[in-house]
């Protein structure tokens, strides 16, 4: 049976009807042509690109992977996704102004913009059935397991029924809305779930008895101390684990240049100072806002639901037993909103792959704006599809998103470097995507027994990948000179550009890597070191919040040096320069204006 009284559907409903009222509001705007259908016309502000990038990655399956985080191994385990805030930092310092000046409409164009010859269209091609098909339908599935679980739990629905129905809702909306319409719904779906769990989180630590309760409760435990640790013991098993999180996910993460919805996002936003304090938002919504009120609803599960066959339905059984009627409509609402919106953004994103890059340049080259947008709905079907029927085969949350990271691990340091390097072409990047497939697959296929752990099989897989691109690239010919000259002209980028910067006249003053660079490290522990910080407050660790506190003061004045410096100057100059001497025309107005009458 449902959870949810009556005043929980009415609230349920009546947010489900105000979504669709923005699609069709918006229906009109998105259908006029693919720029608009795609990238909003390149006119979102900052505030909505990035927040539409944050709500694309708070999708329902997140706070049930955080709980499994949490209960099967304890706080340090989120350094599975919080070490890529490294990978965050230097999107935001780097790429989002590359991914602005390549003025592309997929990161997936990009491809015949840095190499030439006929292997370099294939490759965009086979990039669009790569990212739309397996990694973008393995991303929905991802959402459509958690979904299913929480309508089980939470609504008392058959199994395939929460995954249909909301499945459906998502793909009527992005089929009239297009991009404004998911950036806008973004916004407002981006505010519903981090409402729902704070309130969640709230009393759920309350139920548990307080934060003291939670506390002496876990470390009571068997393995309470490793529970709460934020950072594991470096020699054991659980240490190399974080050292491979820390070290080498963020680098070797398929979308460690940006990735495709937040390359979208990128290349809505106005212009290239708003792509990065979109992309900066981000980070911080993402890591320093979000993380706390899901691990401390994870935390206090382990003392109200000691007991668990599947840890994921900790989260919804927590909705349904402790929050009140009404609010309790609210919390499902906000978490169905997390699915819509990360769903709707990856409908639009992967038909954008399918029209932009495989349809449009190889199918039916020349047609009018109308049938591209029409082309595009249709993808918008097929790519759902694939997605329920993928969502079938998990049971897991936590196994399909380390799976999907698993399975691109070994293309993520190519992405980055082919910025940087003038050497890397097409053949680097076929060779990486198949070896990187190939080796994570066969990892995952092995019996149980011989199965290596998760933190081993990216290891392995970056290794394998790693040798295998590097002697291709080297093997192969370079990407034609000209061609090279072009794409450099047109991004500027930064790095070893040695024989294409001598030829080069960028129309665009090049990246200030080494300015770069330090904002880049530096911003990257203000990140972490916000996102730790309220944890150990929160524990009563002062000697490590001091530590924290120290370090993100000592990062923000680092990363901030410039403006703080340029402000200095301003205010010195101002208090040096002579007061300007009015000529006695001026003198003389003021007298006048000073007489009575």
């Amino acid at each position: 049976m449902s959870g949810l009284s009556t005043i929980d559907w009415v609230i349920f409903g009546v947010y489900a009807a105000a979504l669709l009222g923005i699609g069709v509001a918006l229906s009109r705007r998105s259908g006029k042509n693919l720029q608009e259908y795609f990238l909003s016309g390149r006119r979102l502000p900052w505030w909505l690109a990035g927040t539409s990038m944050a709500a694309t990655s708070f999708n329902a399956d997140t706070p049930l992977y955080v709980t499994n985080l949490v209960r099967s191994g304890g706080i340090w385990k989120n350094w599975q996704w919080w070490g890529l805030a490294t990978s965050g930092m230097l999107a935001v310092f780097f790429f989002s102004r590359l991914w602005r000046r390549a003025h592309v409409m997929t990161d997936v164009e990009l491809t015949e913009l840095r190499y030439s010859g006929r292997l370099a269209r294939l490759l965009r091609g086979f990039r669009a059935l790569y990212f739309s098909i397996p990694i973008n339908c393995m991303a929905m599935a991802m959402g459509m397991v958690a979904v299913e679980k929480i309508a089980h739990v939470a609504l008392g629905w058959r199994e395939g029924t929460g995954v249909y129905l909301f499945a459906g809702l998502a793909t009527v909306y992005t089929l009239f809305a297009g991009h404004w319409g998911v950036a806008v719904a973004d916004f407002v779906q981006f505010l519903f779930a981090m409402g729902g769990a704070v309130f969640l989180a709230i009393f759920a630590v309350d139920a548990a008895g307080g934060l003291g309760a939670i506390r002496d409760g876990i470390l009571a435990m068997p393995d309470g101390a490793s529970r709460v640790a934020l950072v594991p013991p470096l020699g054991s098993r659980a240490g190399f684990e974080f050292l491979v999180y820390v070290g080498v996910t963020w680098w070797a993460y398929l979308n460690a240049d940006g990735g495709g919805k937040v390359v979208q996002k990128m290349s809505a936003a106005k212009d290239e100072r708003h792509a990065l304090l979109a992309t900066l938002w981000f980070n911080v919504a993402h890591y320093v806002l979000r993380t706390w009120p899901w691990i401390l609803t994870a935390l206090a599960s382990l003392i109200l639901l000691p007991k668990l066959a599947d840890p994921e339905t900790a989260y919804p059984t927590m909705i349904v037993t402790l929050l009140p009627a009404g609010l309790r409509g609210l919390m499902v609402a906000s978490l169905i909103s997390a699915f819509l919106s990360t769903v709707e953004s990856q409908l639009n994103w992967g038909a954008s792959y399918l029209l932009n890059d495989l349809y449009r340049p190889f199918v039916r080259p020349g047609m009018s704006e109308r049938h591209y947008v029409r082309a595009s709905k249709l993808f918008v079907l097929v790519s759902m599809g694939l997605a329920i029927m993928i969502s079938s085969r998990w049971k897991s949350v936590l196994d399909a998103f380390q799976y999907l990271i698993a399975f691109g691990a070994g293309t993520g340091l190519v992405y980055v470097l082919r910025w940087f390097w003038w050497r890397i072409n097409a053949w680097s990047e076929v060779t990486a995507m198949c070896a990187s497939a190939a080796t994570s697959s066969i990892c995952y296929l092995l019996p149980a027994a011989m199965r290596p752990t998760y933190a081993t099989t990216l290891v392995v897989t970056v290794a394998v990948s790693t040798v295998c691109w590097v002697t291709v690239t080297l093997l192969t010919r370079p990407v034609d000179l000209e061609h090279l000259v072009r794409f450099f002209e047109r991004v500027s980028p930064p790095g070893a550009w040695g024989p294409v910067r001598a030829r080069a006249l960028p129309a665009t003053a090049p990246t200030n890597a080494r300015e770069a660079t330090r904002q880049w490290l530096a911003s990257t522990v203000a990140i972490l070191s916000a996102t730790l910080l309220p944890g150990a407050l929160l524990f009563g660790r002062t000697a490590t919040s001091i530590a924290l506190a120290a370090a993100l003061a000592l990062a923000l004045i680092v990363a901030c040096r410039p403006k703080i410096s340029e402000i200095v100057a301003r205010g010195r100059r101002d208090t040096l320069r002579p007061a300007p001497c009015p000529d006695s025309a001026e003198v003389d107005l003021v007298d006048a204006q000073r007489l009575p009458g």
